[in-house]
């Protein structure tokens, strides 16, 4: 596995370590949403985090370029390309206090680990529940205090996919790749989001499949719902529908 740095200059840094490197894989269990203010930006903004000393441990003799020079700010690797900024103790904001991602893993991608509620969370999630499977911290907001987002029974938030807002995922829905699904979004069923695409209020089941740059939202009844953009859609659209760019809806 190549791992991709770059140091708050602008210089790249670049290393191989084995996918099956344990403090790799701790590294990305432990990977989180968190809100950074990048090098030459002015504002923060919301991107997916790495604690610095877990990137120290998988750097091995290179790690004090983590652990004591703190030259490093981002580390991305893989073939997704996302870059995971790298956060060094005394930038921690917060902790996650929603959930926490157990040992118990996934029968066919152990890579995955079921999630425990910490606290309850909306009107049917108590403290202590089991929920979905993730692959990290990053797949299931945790920051605000009143975010209803959960992930419920065998459903599925893998790779640098994000479900926040207060939405949920249940039975055996599957979100991926770099896919998005908030603003109180339901994913259900067999339901597969992936790739690019963002579900934003919007309902997704049975066996429906939404992919590419697809988005689809949810509307006032006197508008149309819109899936635009190089969409893929493989399911039924159904209602006050609007297919337009480039979409494709079988």
């Amino acid at each position: 596995m190549d791992l991709h740095m770059k140091e708050f200059d602008g210089t790249t840094f670049g290393m191989s370590v084995q996918a099956s490197d344990p403090a790799f894989r701790r590294m990305k269990k432990n990977a989180f949403s968190g809100k950074v203010v990048p090098h030459g930006w002015h504002h923060e903004r919301t991107a997916r985090c790495v604690h610095a000393a877990d990137v120290a441990a998988v750097m091995g003799p290179c790690g004090w370029l983590v652990s004591e020079g703190r030259y490093m700010e981002t580390i991305r690797w893989g073939s997704d390309g996302v870059e995971h900024y790298i956060i060094y103790e005394k930038e921690l904001k917060m902790t996650n206090q929603k959930y926490e991602i157990t040992d118990i893993a996934h029968e066919k991608y152990p890579f995955l680990h079921r999630i425990r509620a910490l606290r309850d969370i909306g009107p049917t999630v108590k403290a202590g529940d089991l929920g979905g499977f993730v692959e990290h911290e990053g797949n299931l907001s945790f920051e605000s205090a009143d975010d209803e987002s959960w992930i419920a029974h065998d459903a599925i938030a893998a790779n640098a996919a994000c479900v926040e807002g207060g939405s949920l995922l249940r039975d055996r829905a599957v979100v991926c790749g770099e896919a998005h699904v908030r603003g109180g979004a339901v994913l259900l069923d067999d339901a597969r989001v992936e790739d690019h695409a963002i579900i934003d209020g919007a309902r997704v089941e049975l066996w429906a499949k939404v992919s590419a740059h697809a988005l689809v939202s949810a509307c006032p009844a006197d508008r149309f719902p819109i899936i635009s953009g190089e969409s893929v859609v493989h399911g039924i659209v159904s209602g006050n529908v609007l297919v337009t760019g480039g979409g494709r809806a079988g």
